[in-house]
């Protein structure tokens, strides 16, 4: 949804859904203008992923995780209250349990369970293209839709029915909103496969990327929940 209202009644419809088929639903309404961590792409963001699962993805994944993870403890009602909640996600992050249980679960679905500590084993795209800072500035905006829109360009999604999906392909945003930047400074470093989608992809990340004189405000990944 692209605005928070329809957001919201979206997640009322589903909470409903939900309790009228007798299961305790919940959901959390979450800020999707800008991309949640800095990854933009299949291999790209799974290795985000386990990144996260080891204590070292972005904050604002590893936050939103963690308020997820929170909930849906509470809902297994393995623990009575919040802050008993939270000390059993971190338990499990900060423990290695919870990479274990990734692991596991990989190796449950017929998968390669050593990617887990050898990235490699994942497609990877041989060739790199940097989008730069148009000017200095304050990042102001930097656009989810456009840049998974560049990232489909790259390849990673269909653009249309029976297109190939290629899973090493993708962006790795290097700022945040509010970030200050100056001319020329990398932004963006597109992941691509002989230049294929490259053009139209610098295109789309010239339209997401806004930057100002002055620092927007600070904005929540978490913009509510539904019980």
């Amino acid at each position: 949804m692209k605005d928070t209202e329809r957001a919201r009644q979206l997640a009322e419809s589903m909470v409903a859904i939900g309790r009228q088929a007798g299961v305790q639903t919940e959901a959390v309404i979450t800020d999707m203008n800008t991309p949640l961590g800095r990854a933009i792409g299949n291999a790209l963001e799974i290795v985000e992923c386990l990144d996260m699962l080891k204590g070292r993805g972005p904050a604002d994944l590893s936050d939103v995780v963690r308020r997820l993870a929170t909930r849906m403890v509470l809902l297994a009602r393995m623990a009575s209250d919040v802050p008993a909640a939270e000390r059993l996600v971190e338990g499990a992050l900060g423990s290695g349990r919870a990479l274990e249980t990734f692991r596991s679960m990989i190796q449950a679905h017929g998968g390669n369970p050593r990617v887990v500590d050898s990235y490699d084993l994942l497609p990877h795209a041989p060739d790199r293209a940097v989008f730069p800072a148009p000017s200095t500035g304050f990042v102001a905006t930097l656009g989810a839709e456009a840049l998974g829109r560049a990232s489909n360009a790259l390849g990673a999604g269909r653009l249309k029915i029976g297109d190939p999906v290629d899973h090493g392909v993708g962006l790795v945003t290097h700022v945040r909103v509010g970030a200050r930047v100056t001319a020329g400074q990398p932004l963006i470093e597109l992941h691509h496969r002989g230049g294929r989608g490259v053009e139209a992809a610098m295109d789309l990340c010239r339209a997401a990327i806004t930057i100002s004189d002055v620092s927007p405000p600070a904005r929540e990944k978490v913009l509510g929940e539904v019980r």
